[in-house]
């Protein structure tokens, strides 16, 4: 297995795992009953799944940074790079704000549904261009 497809795989499980972050913000903000959970257990979910999300998105746009470059003509590579950057510009705001700064909590759900726009942003341009390419044109994308 190559490390483009180990990137793609790994943004694919980390596509899903935004959705699910999604679910759980959407329950424990009272906006749908999706889960049979207390909310307790659904924050503590929501917190250890963040914790493996910023680890998986900085080891592939670590990848992205080293192994890849922006092609400033293809309108994917430039939307996936803007993306990416403003998922992890997000990533560590919401750090940040969580960690080291609790009177910025006001704004948590802004950073996280930007947080949220952007991951599924980045992951998607990745994603589902490289399944469109490998699936219905026959190329497998590689470095």
């Amino acid at each position: 297995m190559d490390l483009f497809a180990i990137k793609v795989t790994a943004a694919s499980v980390a596509m899903v795992l935004v959705i699910l972050q999604g679910l759980i913000m959407l329950h424990l903000y009272g906006k749908g009953r999706i889960f049979n959970l207390r909310a307790e257990t659904l924050s503590t979910w929501h917190r250890r799944q963040g914790d493996f999300l910023v680890v998986l998105f900085l080891l592939v746009a670590y990848h992205c940074v080293t192994k890849a470059e922006v092609d400033w003509g293809n309108w994917r590579s430039v939307t996936h790079a803007v993306f990416g950057t403003v998922t992890v510009t997000a990533v560590l705001a919401k750090l940040l704000m969580v960690q080291a700064f609790p009177r910025t909590m006001k704004y948590v759900t802004a950073v996280g549904l930007t947080l949220f726009i952007a991951a599924l942003g980045a992951t998607g341009t990745t994603v589902s261009w490289y399944l469109y390419m490998w699936l219905v044109q026959g190329i497998r994308p590689i470095y």
